[in-house]
């Protein structure tokens, strides 16, 4: 998934990102590049216009309930790319009727940030900014790790320990310290 994120993020500022700028992303937010799933994502996209495998890929969203509109006739961006250039598209996506907050977790979700808790939590941190959101989904991916050790820790409610980690930016310390002055939270 973050792979998909960064080459979208890289695609923001360059038609056609190159595997460098991918990594560069995915470093820039502290995060491990996998060199070969990397090649991997470039080789499933060759010869593709990722704009048409969005398109493709919201109507099916749509089709299912998902909540995605397709992209509008004359070359538009789809959905997820227009909400990543500002914050009007995600007030026009997802079903009528829900809020902000609701809509904004549709347009993550249709960009691949499943998980809806976590993509709430960093909603609550960061605000109804697609990018900004984006780019902490994206730096959540490395926190498997620190979830695995605050579980060998003795903290196994995991979903908590996520959201201490998305309040505390990733610090495993601060979250630590958190746990340990509310454990019944």
């Amino acid at each position: 998934m973050k792979y998909i994120a960064a080459y979208l993020l890289a695609k923001q500022s360059n038609d056609a990102p190159t595997e460098k700028e991918v990594k560069a992303v995915i470093t820039a937010v502290g995060g491990e590049v996998d060199d070969a799933r990397v090649t991997e994502l470039f080789a499933q996209l060759a010869d593709k216009d990722v704009e048409e495998i969005m398109a493709e890929g919201l109507k099916k969203l749509a089709n299912c309930g998902g909540g995605a509109a397709a992209p509008a006739a004359g070359g538009a961006a789809p959905a997820a790319e227009a909400a990543m250039a500002g914050g009007e598209a995600v007030e026009k996506s997802g079903p009528a009727g829900l809020g902000d907050e609701e809509k904004l977790a549709e347009t993550l979700q249709s960009m691949g940030f499943t998980d809806r808790k976590l993509v709430a939590s960093v909603i609550r941190k960061v605000g109804l900014d697609v990018d900004a959101c984006a780019h902490e989904l994206v730096s959540l991916s490395e926190y498997d790790t620190m979830l695995s050790d605050l579980e060998e820790m003795g903290f196994n409610d995991r979903e908590r320990n996520q959201q201490l980690l998305v309040e505390n930016s990733g610090s495993i310390k601060k979250t630590v310290k958190s746990l340990i002055a509310d454990p019944s939270a």
